[in-house]
């Protein structure tokens, strides 16, 4: 789970084709249910790298056997066999869990034998970076991120968590979970007593890259503040009695928990104080913290298939302005009402009426959202509020364009507009988004403003708006250019291969804005 607060948010919307249970091949022999993202070194696993995998023993105590290399496969169901197993990546398929645990690592470091405090430095030595080491961890970071799959920050990951393993092995230790007072790597377990039970009824796990770091009893659940937000950490916070079913195995001073099957999944979050939930409930969200910010990371998750059809919205929310509301309808409409610019719609289905479910009420809101699996959606979706109180909202119905029925909607206002960076299609040149700045310091967007992706500039008080619609054979919209001109003077538009057909409307009114994956269409509304 993710808070996120007042920042600018990029969400990609996949029209993706559901695989249904129909599409799934004989069962046949087991599976091996796949995730990109490898044991030793944590890292991603990109198609078509070598791997092998690991599959566990009858118990899932310890390794058991291990497949030969194979070329890392697809999302998707099955149709390769290795070893007798059958390689897939469909992230809810039944067959996988019934199939033996397994984890894959990265085929180039497999078998490596790892001696010592010193494996570090001599890495370093014979990569030709002995000073590495002595940077200060914000460096590190800077220059791992140049190059963050790298095989070398691939091996330091991997001896770091060799450095935990404990020769001989541990024999395996399990306990509720719910006895546990106090636990951190590295150290034996503190069991709780009854009275200290009774004291402390909340669990929060502390979860960094290797796992589950430690475990502690709270005397109460943790004040949320707004805000308080990591990067480096994940946490669980949980009453104790509502993970009476779960176990924690402890083995070779690591733990991981066994979850009954009424309960598939707990809920993670990048805050330790987390919000109490009332009421929750489109491929991807990625929030822009920074300037530099830029939400291909995200993109990238994506299957190729939802890559293919996704489309980018940006939310930009200015520093003065807070988010007071939320309301969700169907699977992607959004309206969201902020306190300087009011109700602002996301989607494409929106017909008038009362909007949906509102997540929210008065005061600032704090947007919650799930992070989700490989291939699936986002599983969740809520507000948390500083105060509630019922809201309505009547909105119009969202105009259709005549070219193309298939496409999402954005508006706004073009009045009292100081400066509007422009993103375009760097292959045909057409308007892809636009980012309105206001003389108020108002933010609105809309189209695609893929920060950082396309080619972009920035008009500085545009007096008018210029564009021109091209159509193709068919009568489908291939898209619009766009361009803003300053001044009063008469200007033309011979730059442009052609000066017919272009429209130049005066910044006053609504730009009324429908874009797919595609193309783009826009028209102005002035009354």
């Amino acid at each position: 789970m993710t808070l996120r607060d007042s920042a600018a948010m990029q969400v990609s919307i996949a029209n993706c084709d559901t695989l249904s249970a129909s599409n799934v091949p004989d069962p046949g022999p087991g599976h091996l249910g796949l995730v990109p993202r490898c044991g030793a070194c944590m890292d991603t696993i990109f198609r078509h790298e070598r791997v092998v995998a690991l599959l566990s023993n009858e118990g899932s105590t310890s390794n058991g056997k291990r497949t030969r290399p194979f070329p890392f496969p697809q999302l998707g169901y099955p149709n390769t066999l290795v070893d007798g197993y059958r390689l897939c990546r469909h992230p809810a398929c039944g067959i996988c869990a019934r199939s033996p645990e397994c984890v894959p690592i990265h085929h180039d470091y497999y078998g490596w034998s790892v001696k010592g405090g010193s494996s570090l430095l001599r890495i370093m030595h014979i990569c030709g970076l002995p000073r590495l080491q002595s940077l200060p961890p914000e460096l590190v970071e800077l220059i791992r991120q140049l190059s963050p799959h790298a095989l070398f920050w691939r091996a330091i990951s991997t001896i770091s968590l060799a450095s935990n393993v404990t020769i001989p092995p541990q024999p395996l230790l399990v306990f509720p979970l719910k006895d546990i007072e106090t636990w951190k790597r590295g150290e034996s377990v503190v069991r709780i007593t009854e009275q200290t039970g009774r004291c402390r009824p909340m669990t929060r796990l502390t979860v960094d890259s290797e796992g589950i770091q430690k475990i502690d009893r709270l005397p109460a659940t943790p004040k949320y503040r707004r805000g308080e937000t990591v990067s480096r950490y994940a946490y669980i916070v949980e009453r104790a009695e509502a993970l009476s079913s779960v176990q924690a195995h402890l083995k070779d001073n690591l733990l991981r928990l066994m979850l009954p099957s009424s309960l598939p999944a707990l809920r993670t979050w990048d805050t330790p104080a987390p919000p109490i939930l009332d009421n929750c409930r489109l491929c991807s969200i990625h929030v822009h913290d920074s300037d530099e910010s830029c939400a291909l990371p995200a993109y990238h998750r994506l299957s190729n298939r939802c890559q293919k059809g996704a489309v980018w919205i940006y939310w930009p929310i200015a520093r003065q302005d807070s988010v007071v509301a939320l309301s969700i309808r169907g699977e992607f409409d959004i309206l969201i009402r902020t306190r300087l610019i009011g109700n602002v719609v996301v989607g494409s289905r929106f017909r008038g009426a009362e909007a949906g479910l509102w997540l929210g009420g008065t005061g600032k809101c704090t947007l919650l959202y799930g992070e989700p699996r490989e291939g699936e959606n986002i599983p969740l979706i809520g507000g948390c509020c500083s105060a509630h109180a019922p809201f309505t909202a009547r909105i119009q119905s969202i105009p259709r364009p005549e070219k193309d029925c298939r496409m999402h909607f954005s508006a706004a206002p073009i009045g009292m507009v100081s400066s509007a960076p422009v993103w375009y299609d760097e292959q045909n040149g057409f308007c892809r988004g636009i980012l309105f700045e206001y003389e108020n310091g108002e933010l609105r967007a809309v189209g695609q403003c893929r920060l950082h992706v396309d080619p972009s500039k920035k008009y500085v008080r545009p007096s008018r708006l210029c564009f021109r619609t091209n159509i193709r054979v068919g009568h489908k919209v291939q898209g619009t250019r766009v361009v803003f001109e300053s001044g009063e003077s008469a200007h033309s538009h011979y730059d442009y291969s052609a000066d017919d057909g272009w429209q130049c409307k005066a910044l006053r009114g609504t730009l009324m804005f429908w874009f797919s994956n595609r193309c783009s269409l826009l028209c102005v509304e002035q009354t």
